[in-house]
């Protein structure tokens, strides 16, 4: 932007590195900065400000994005987060909880705005997709690489698009027989390969996959147990996972949680935006 002669330009400030290095400060001096509770024990005030800033943070710079959820966040490591916090705030124990749920939303939100603005957009630029965006130094190469790899599977589009009313059941018990290491035993591969080829089939001929003939049964070649409905657990009689009503209501949570999200991440843009730079 030109300013007139005689003007100081406008410097724009960057509300989140402020605080993280304010925070930084005093925990080189060794002082911690007292957090407020209302009666409800939520963080209230400037503290509660500062705390949740740092906690949004900690999630983005510490916690490493191969992690498909906070929920298989390592203990170790979320005992270290703890220990970063108690080091710059003075709070209740009892608030960890609380702090552990913040982050693992800020987690979720950090991974959601990488896939939208850094990865889904450059789907069909391979080469752009090899290294983390610049903004984000702390990202590990070998981290990025596993993020967008989970990101542009089919498993992930399918979910993400709506492809599906439902996640096929054939997809999550391939999922479930999957090792750490993206491979399966031998014995269950003919399985696995019969179900890509026909899921391959129903995308591109749109064949149907709902009623209890569907592509799991057809790949293992057996017929549906009486009792109970293989890959979707103990609760799901035949009766009440091939009924149409009952894929209905799925139909509408879905629906409902994916709009959800989209207003999440529009909230989260437009936050950036107004702020003007990405900060880690």
């Amino acid at each position: 932007m030109e300013t007139k002669e005689g003007e100081k330009p406008i410097k724009r400030k960057y509300r989140g590195m402020t605080r993280k290095h304010m925070i930084i400060k005093n925990r080189s001096k060794g002082v911690k900065l007292p957090v407020k509770y209302n009666l409800d024990g939520i963080f209230i005030g400037e503290s509660a400000v500062h705390l949740t800033s740092y906690l949004g943070v900690l999630a983005r710079t510490m916690v490493p994005i191969r992690y498909k959820t906070w929920h298989v966040v390592p203990k170790q490591l979320k005992d270290k987060l703890w220990d970063s916090i108690e080091t710059a705030f003075s709070l209740n124990h009892k608030s960890r909880r609380n702090c552990m749920l913040t982050m693992g939303k800020c987690f979720r939100s950090f991974k959601n705005l990488l896939t939208v603005k850094y990865i889904l957009p450059f789907e069909d630029q391979p080469e752009l997709l090899k290294r983390p965006p610049i903004q984000y130094t702390f990202i590990e190469d070998e981290d990025w690489t596993i993020f967008v790899k989970d990101r542009l599977s089919d498993n992930f589009k399918m979910v993400a698009n709506g492809s599906t009313e439902t996640i096929d059941r054939s997809i999550l018990w391939k999922k479930a027989r999957e090792k750490k290491d993206d491979t399966f035993d031998e014995v269950t591969i003919p399985v696995i390969e019969k179900i890509d080829k026909l899921l391959k089939e129903s995308q591109e001929n749109g064949r149907s996959v709902n009623g209890s003939n569907d592509i799991l049964m057809e790949a293992l070649g057996t017929p549906e147990y009486s009792g109970r409905v293989r890959a979707k657990g103990k609760h799901y009689t035949p009766r009440q996972y091939f009924n149409s009503a009952a894929d209905s209501v799925v139909r509408d949570f879905i629906a409902a949680s994916k709009e959800e999200q989209r207003k999440f991440q529009a909230e989260v843009l437009a936050k950036l935006s107004q702020v003007g730079v990405v900060t880690p």
